[in-house]
């Protein structure tokens, strides 16, 4: 199964969903594995503390970004 960390923890993609949310991630970098999700499909990063968002452009499948 694919997967990213983020300041430690492992975080899961279940169904091309990706939940970062509520983490306090500042910035896109700090998400470790996420341009080798080709498949990705919905990403939620609401509730966090980014300003900048990059780190997006491998993310072809990528249909729904929740900010």
């Amino acid at each position: 199964m694919k997967s990213v960390e983020v300041a430690g923890s492992k975080f899961e993609v279940k169904n091309g969903f990706l939940d970062l949310g509520l983490l306090e991630i500042k910035d896109m970098e700090e998400i470790q594995g996420l341009s080798k999700l080709k498949d990705l499909k919905n990403l939620e990063l609401s509730s966090n503390e980014i300003v900048h968002i990059k780190c997006l452009e491998n993310l072809n499948e990528l249909e729904v970004l929740n900010l």
